[in-house]
């Protein structure tokens, strides 16, 4: 038994994701799986090139599960691996555990290029990939949730005003008929 945990320990590593509750282990060896969600980015600066953040599918490994993904462009393409008490969890950690790694990379990277810029759609890519909150209890999520529907609705009062004020422009500018 001992021979074969000591050969499980070579094969794996143990790192800490974002959360403290969460551990990522990471393969040495590349791994191929079988992603479920993939979306890719446009690396500009000095070398413009592709970057792909890609989800696997959710897998028990145990009592808990284990939910692989990979970011492959940067500067580690291994594949890695979100642990958590059930498939929702590690799904969840998963992309947890891949906007920390893009962070990551890409902090170092921009160290030595100071244009450097990862984007989807013209789109900075933080914006466009999820963002978790741990909530702790259901106060924290009734706020939490006013704020953001608050948010929404001013974001949504200067929308509409700025199309009234461009149509008014329109009008005065002789080109629009009411």
């Amino acid at each position: 038994m001992r021979a074969s945990c000591a050969r499980a320990a070579e094969r794996w590593s143990v790192s800490r994701t974002g959360f403290s509750t969460s551990m990522s282990i990471k393969r040495r060896k590349s791994s191929t799986f079988r992603p479920i969600a993939e979306r890719r980015f446009k690396l500009r600066g000095l070398a413009s090139r592709e970057v792909i953040i890609r989800i696997g599918i959710p897998t028990r490994d145990g009592r808990d599960s284990r939910c692989p993904f990979q970011v492959v462009g940067l500067s580690n393409d291994a594949v890695q691996y979100a642990m958590g008490v059930d498939s929702l969890q590690a799904l969840n950690l998963a992309f947890v555990g891949a906007r920390n790694a893009v962070k990551n990379d890409l902090r170092v990277l921009s160290a030595f290029h100071k244009k450097l810029a990862l984007t989807w759609e013209n789109q900075p890519w933080d914006v466009s990939f999820p963002f978790w909150v741990c909530v702790f209890d259901a106060q924290q999520l009734s706020r939490l949730e006013t704020f953001v529907e608050g948010l929404w609705r001013s974001r949504r009062a200067i929308r509409r005003a700025s199309r009234k004020r461009a149509r008014r422009r329109v009008h005065v500018n002789g080109r629009g008929h009411r």
